[in-house]
């Protein structure tokens, strides 16, 4: 896998009333990432609880159609998928499990959508919780982690997509707050912190299922935070038991956002650790690059550092490919040592 993430933020510039607008638009992306030779996209399709496209689970995004709510009338999706599979590029629809819109967009969608009845009903329940403005879903109930399935089976079912995709947004925050009616209610004797760590174990288990029981060829993988800490000390999730058990996902991309010489988690020494956890068969590691820190501090004036990367990667024993964060770090930027770097990168990949 040669893969790239495109966010939320690259869309929007892109969205247009016009369904033949938007196709060019987004066609124009797929055929520079194919001409780098890419060959897998991770597309947001879902960043705060909203959609890229007509759904009965979630409304629809601010970032495709301008307004919290309201859609367009065309479906962005479909023509996305189509255009990547065009230039020969695999989809992979990227999903953020938990964080919901901000509460001023929360305010405006339709009382129709669950999340909207929850955060309504945020005075007798804590299935949304908002947190400085933002909403999230509370994963301590059963019923907002079958949310979260039931709209990744919506896009498997209705979607060519070759694949599924969540990131390194799990709890997002480790007060004791957050869940408190969810752990009263639903702990069963466990700690807090055990509480927690089995909640994100049935969403990922959940979002696993799911996708092998609409399409068994669709793959499913998580992207975790980068430093093995940070999983286990705030996020609450178990990467060690999704990549040494089958069940859980089919890839892993720890976000490796770290030079060779960092402090704490230089980048050769954090990549042969997450190999090693990687164990249940079949599953693979794909290492996480930053070509958005190319100029940046500890990584300015390199040049290759990408590269070297890439083929240090390539030694790993379970190594399944590359991810690139991200889309406008690779195609927009424009300095002397990014070229550099897209020049050395492409005598790999050609």
């Amino acid at each position: 896998m040669r893969a790239v993430w495109i966010t939320q933020f690259e869309i929007s510039p892109i969205r247009s009333s016009s369904a033949s607008s938007f196709r060019s638009s987004f066609a124009a992306m797929m055929k520079n990432c194919a001409d780098f030779g890419l060959n897998t996209v991770f597309v947001q399709v879902r960043p705060n609880g909203d959609s890229f496209y007509p759904s009965s689970v979630y409304p629809w995004s601010v970032y495709i159609s301008g307004t919290a709510g309201q859609g367009v009338s065309y479906d962005p999706l479909a023509i996305m998928i189509e255009e990547a599979h065009r230039y020969g590029l695999k989809f992979h629809a990227w999903f953020n499990p938990y964080r919901l819109q901000p509460e001023s967009h929360m305010k405006t969608i339709s009382t129709t959508y669950q999340t909207r009845k929850w955060y309504d009903s945020r005075s007798s329940s804590d299935r949304v919780v908002v947190i400085n403005g933002t909403c999230y879903l509370n994963p301590g109930y059963p019923e907002a982690r079958q949310l979260i399935v039931d709209g990744v089976k919506e896009i498997v079912s209705k979607y060519n997509v070759d694949g599924v995709h969540i990131d390194d947004y799990f709890y997002p925050t480790t007060d004791s707050s957050f869940d408190q009616k969810a752990y009263v209610a639903n702990g069963g004797g466990k700690s807090l912190r055990d509480f927690r760590f089995d909640n994100v174990n049935q969403t990922v288990k959940g979002i696993y299922s799911a996708v092998k029981s609409t399409k068994s060829y669709v793959v499913f993988g998580v992207s975790p935070a980068g430093n093995m800490s940070n999983n286990t000390n705030t996020l609450y999730a178990d990467t060690k038991k999704w990549t040494s058990n089958n069940g859980y996902l089919d890839y892993i991309i720890p976000q490796l956002y770290w030079n060779y010489d960092h402090p704490t988690v230089p980048f050769a020494s954090n990549l042969a650790n997450w190999n090693a956890t990687v164990t249940a068969p079949g599953v693979k590691i794909i290492p996480g690059l930053a070509p958005y820190k190319i100029d940046q501090g500890e990584w300015a004036n390199c040049g290759d550092v990408l590269s070297r990367m890439v083929t240090d990667s390539r030694k790993q024993s379970r190594y399944g490919g590359v991810a690139f964060y991200n889309y406008s770090a690779l195609f927009q930027a424009k300095s002397s040592i990014m070229k550099t770097e897209k020049d050395n990168l492409l005598k790999l990949f050609k």
